[in-house]
């Protein structure tokens, strides 16, 4: 008889991508976490300016969220492509922040979807499309390199 962890193993071996997905989720769930903690603690106990707070927020998570993707999900051990992967790690975030906020706003403004419901039907795309451009671009492995 099959256990749960070997069933999940054998899935795992048919769709490898699909870890990778899992470990991406779940380092972005942690970069949310680290953003809210140092965005209200930077605005309500530090009394910085809302602006402040939330670069101190997001600056953070993003760093946070691109070095652990980088050796947590997608396993890349060569630490000389650093730079270069943030540069490309950003320029996925900004590619996918302009499609999300279109994409939201179509489906609030023009398919007339409740924003509630559109928020998180768009928080699902713009996270596929994250993690396939990180995964495909991003952290695309380079030979040996790794």
């Amino acid at each position: 008889m099959n256990t749960i962890k070997q069933y999940i193993e054998h899935y795992f071996q048919q769709y490898p991508w699909l870890k990778e997905f899992i470990k991406f989720c779940m380092v972005g769930a942690v970069g949310v976490a680290i953003n809210s903690a140092l965005f209200f603690t930077a605005f309500h106990i530090l009394h910085k300016k809302i602006y402040v707070s939330f670069a101190i927020g997001y600056l953070t998570a993003f760093i946070f969220a691109f070095y652990f993707n980088m050796i947590f999900t997608f396993k890349i051990k060569n630490k000389s492509r650093f730079y270069p992967l943030m540069f490309k790690y950003l320029g996925v975030s900004i590619v996918t922040l302009i499609i999300g906020a279109l994409t939201l706003k179509s489906m609030v403004e023009v398919i007339l979807i409740n924003v509630n419901i559109a928020f998180f039907l768009n928080l699902g795309i713009t996270t596929v499309l994250n993690f396939t451009g990180n995964k495909f671009y991003t952290f695309k492995p380079v030979g040996d390199a790794e």
